[in-house]
């Protein structure tokens, strides 16, 4: 309710046309909250059980069993499956018993640190914290929410430390927090969180270790301190760890046999050049996951705080906020031990490739088209090829599918980095028949090299410019906007202001801007094709 004032239009848009198509009631977010609140009060556990009763029942019942065709005939007939049924219906179930915990989260409170140091972008309205750890805060109060906090901490470092040999299992270092934290098992702290509008995942990732999180107004603080039970308390669950690579082994008995896997791994193989930290998930992989080492690992990353940035943005009261910074954060472990991330140097590779994959029966085809190398890195750029990957996308939706009609929609996704090395990948992705893959293909390069000759359509151009404008506009007001923007920046070690010209930055870009981007990008040499057929067109 305290977000009403600022729900989007496309809100109202879609339950008015509810309204008018159907006859949906819409009555107001006022009514319904009322009603709603009325009607549960009144609910009963009796009712409830009563309720549950009278919908499952022996009669009207449908099974439906699924599986591969091959185990058809070890599949349990209709007689076997009832026998199942009625043993588990004669068992005398006892009802759930909750385990209670008194105690508190955290099972040692943290020792308050200091703030030492604040400076206040007046510009940005970014206020920048330093604590006594060594950690900074970078504050980004709005008003685009009512009641909406969103934090991040990021680190430098990540699985490129540890060697390939131990890959397995620092990745695997990310399913300690589902055990819980602090006193509080994964049961318990479900239980704890129950009421509370809060979130917190610690992670760890190739080059860095995170902390994203969010929370109303209300229960910041709970955050803060379930994040300080995360990564000063993890706990570490045996029986957990044995489900989750039980499920994940099972997963894997078919997956050999789905043409989609078989070619997504294919194509991760190929753009990884076939680094084994790209390699699927396997049975062997799996096995070679310690759960000692992934806790040791997890708590090696989050064991020196000094290398930590994080962003506040939101509802954020300045001052009411710094005790919490202080008492939660400050008060962190730090080692100063200065860490970077290592460079795997696992790159798309050079040069021109070509791979067919033939698996399944079904008659379609699916394409991958990608371009690669390094990359000028500046914000600049990365507009200018957001200009290219739109004109590419719109040349191509007209092409392929509105006058050739060869696919519903191709996809086109450009991505850059700046860490470790400035480098660029754009990827063309459709489905289509097999006997019109080698076409389409083609019309594809052939409006690549329109681009690279010609240079991009005036009409494509400024279709591109007003609605980046217009994404732009709404951006702007938007808290996860700013909060990802702000932490890819400090992660880029790029400045903050640059967002100040990111209109200017769209306004800027000319035909002839686009066509040097192609010719410099697009020229083929590093060109990699990936193709899934039916195994009946080999």
């Amino acid at each position: 309710m305290k977000e009403k004032n600022k729900t989007r239009s496309d809100s109202y848009v879609n339950e008015y046309v509810q309204y008018f198509l159907h006859g949906t009631a819409s009555p107001g977010i006022d009514f319904e909250h009322t009603l709603v609140k009325g009607a549960l009060s009144k609910i009963t556990l009796d009712e409830l059980n009563a309720y549950i009763k009278g919908i499952i029942k022996d009669a009207g019942r449908d099974i439906l069993i699924t599986a591969p065709d091959k185990d058809k005939a070890s599949l349990p007939t209709e007689d076997v499956f009832m026998g199942w049924i009625k043993s588990v219906e004669k068992e005398n179930l006892t009802a759930y018993h909750e385990e209670a915990n008194s105690l508190s989260l955290l099972s040692k409170a943290p020792v308050a640190g200091k703030i030492i140091k604040t400076q206040h972008d007046k510009k940005l309205n970014i206020i920048t914290i330093t604590l006594s750890n060594g950690i900074k805060v970078l504050l980004n109060p709005t008003d685009f929410r009512n009641d909406e906090i969103l934090f991040t901490g990021v680190s430098a470092g990540g699985t490129s430390l540890y060697s390939d040999a131990e890959y397995r299992s620092a990745d695997a270092a990310n399913m300690i927090p589902s055990f819980g934290a602090g006193n509080y098992n994964n049961a318990q702290l479900s239980k704890y969180l129950s009421g509370k509008q809060l979130s917190v995942r610690p992670s760890i990732g190739e080059r860095q270790q995170v902390i994203n999180g969010g929370s109303t107004v209300s229960d910041l603080e709970p955050a803060l301190q379930l994040m300080y039970a995360h990564l000063t308390q993890p706990r570490k669950d045996t029986a957990l760890f044995k489900g989750v690579i039980a499920r994940s082994k099972a997963a894997l008995v078919n997956r050999m046999n789905d043409p989609t896997s078989v070619f997504n791994d294919t194509v991760n193989a190929v753009l990884s050049n076939h680094n084994i930290r790209r390699a699927s998930q396997t049975v062997a992989t799996l096995n070679k996951i310690n759960l000692d080492r992934a806790f040791n690992i997890y708590k090696e990353r989050f064991a020196d705080a000094s290398g930590f940035t994080f962003v506040f943005t939101g509802s954020i009261d300045t001052t009411a906020i710094k005790p919490l910074l202080e008492k939660y954060i400050a008060s962190l472990p730090a080692k100063n031990r200065k860490e970077e991330a290592k460079d795997l140097h696992i790159n798309i590779p050079e040069g021109q490739i070509s791979k067919t994959v033939y698996k399944g029966t079904e008659a379609k085809a699916n394409v991958i088209l990608v371009f690669s190398g390094l990359f000028d890195y500046s914000f600049a750029n990365n507009v200018k090829m957001d200009a290219l990957k739109e004109n590419i996308q719109l040349r191509l939706i007209e092409r392929l599918r509105e006058q050739e009609g060869g696919v519903y929609s191709p996809s086109i996704r450009a991505s850059t980095s700046k860490i470790p090395q400035g480098r660029f990948s754009l990827t063309v992705s459709f489905g289509c028949a097999p006997q019109n893959v080698e076409k389409l293909i083609a019309s594809t390069l052939d409006e690549v090299k329109k681009v690279r000759t010609n240079g991009p359509e005036q009409v494509n151009l400024d279709k591109f410019k007003a609605e980046t404008q217009r994404s732009i506009e709404l951006q702007l007001k938007s808290n996860s906007f700013w909060q990802n923007y702000i932490v890819s920046q400090v992660q880029n070690k790029e400045p903050l202001n640059v967002i100040n010209e990111y209109s200017q930055y769209v306004d800027r870009v000319t035909a002839a801007d686009v066509k040097e981007m192609a010719n410099k990008y697009l020229n083929g040499k590093n060109f990699i094709r990936m193709v899934l057929l039916p195994e009946k067109s080999k």
